[in-house]
Parts: structure tokens; C-alpha cells; sequence
């Protein structure tokens, strides 16, 4: 069976253009949380985001093409966050309390794109959303370990590398799980997340 073209057919140039695709994923997130995503159809978008179909087909060959462009967006905005956050110097800021900040940004971050991590977390392994799925635990994983190796130099990079896929594993598990909750209960969860990732950190000097 050919898997689906997840890539864009056309990128708008114009303002107007610009728009019209912005209003489309958030019309789609909006029924990936309503409906859930089997029950969307190319149709259904087109009809809820008040384009004709045709248009719709003009930017996307089909639904998984959507919800790719819904995930890569919030990638795309969650990269621009962590490319402003850096780092510190490891004397100014531990390696627990760099993660601790990390993961009240991506906490706060996945609240407001509920729709694509469910898209990730549910449809990661599918043929048709398994390839962007890949390519961003990917590039978490890499950001993880290039922490790691900035806060610990001696590690080796092969261990580096292995702590940047267990904590992106583990922690997307989590934080597809915190989005569940309100309120305390989600205060509090999130406090035990962080718990649990100090309490890993811990080993790592130990276990190189």
C-alpha cells in the first residue's frame, strides 16, 4: 500500500494565502479535540474552515497531510522557544533545574497545542504519521543529549545520545498524560515529573 504524501502540495506565498492555511490546522485542531481524528475527513475540514474543498486539496492531498502540518507548526514553535532558552552556564544553573524549566515550557506549550501531541502520541506509530513522528522525537532526543553532553563532558556520546532517547521517550509518555489533567492535580503531577527526572539525573555521574 503507497503511503500517504504528508508534505505540503503548495506553500502560500501571500498574507492572505498565509492565513487561510493557519485557519485550516485551526480548524483541524479544534476537531482532532471535538470529534477526535478518525472522525475527520477532508471534507469535514474543508466545510468546518468554510473553503471549498478544491482549495483545500490545492495546500493538502489528504488528512494525514493536515495533521502533519498541525504537528510540524508546533514543532515549529515549540524549536523557537527552546532556541530562546538555552543552556546556562552550569555554575549559574543545574542540570535538574535547566529540565525543571524546560518542562514547565513544554507543559505550558502542549496545554495550548493539545491537538498535536494527541496526534503524536496516538497516530505515532501508524505508516501514515510514523516518518514525522520519527523526525521529531529525533530532534528531541538531539536536544537532550546535547544537554546532557553541555552539563556532563566527560559522558560519553554514545551514553549522551542513549539518556537524550530514554528522556524524550519517557517524558513524551508524561506529558501526553499531564495534558489530561486540571487544576492541583496537574500542578502536582507535573511536580512529581520533575521529581522523577532530578532522580534520573542523579545516576547519570555514577553510571558513565
Amino acid at each position: 500500500m503507497n503511503k500517504p504524501k504528508l508534505t505540503p502540495r503548495s506553500k502560500p506565498q501571500q498574507a492572505r494565502s498565509r492565513s487561510r492555511v493557519e485557519h485550516i490546522l485551526d480548524v483541524t485542531e479544534k476537531l482532532v479535540l471535538e470529534q477526535g481524528f478518525d472522525a475527520i475527513t477532508t471534507n469535514l475540514v474543508a466545510s468546518e474552515s468554510g473553503v471549498p474543498v478544491g482549495t483545500l486539496y490545492h495546500y493538502y492531498s489528504n488528512k494525514f497531510a493536515i495533521f502533519a502540518a498541525v504537528v510540524r507548526r508546533s514543532f515549529g514553535e515549540l524549536e523557537q522557544k527552546w532556541a530562546e532558552q538555552p543552556p546556562d552556564d552550569p555554575d549559574k544553573e543545574s542540570v535538574g533545574e535547566y529540565f525543571d524549566r524546560m518542562l514547565d515550557m513544554m507543559a505550558d506549550h502542549w496545554r495550548q497545542r493539545r491537538a498535536a501531541m494527541q496526534l503524536m502520541s496516538s497516530l505515532q506509530h501508524t505508516p501514515e504519521m510514523k516518518p514525522v513522528a520519527d523526525r521529531y522525537l529525533k530532534i528531541t532526543s538531539e536536544r537532550n543529549a546535547a544537554t546532557i553532553a553541555h552539563y556532563f563532558p566527560d559522558l560519553p556520546k554514545e551514553r549522551c545520545q542513549m539518556i537524550g532517547v530514554a528522556m524524550e521517550e519517557a517524558g513524551n509518555a508524561l506529558l501526553n498524560r499531564l495534558n489530561g489533567y486540571r487544576g492541583k492535580r496537574r500542578e502536582r503531577f507535573k511536580e512529581e515529573m520533575k521529581g522523577m527526572i532530578r532522580a534520573y539525573l542523579g545516576t547519570i555521574p555514577d553510571s558513565s
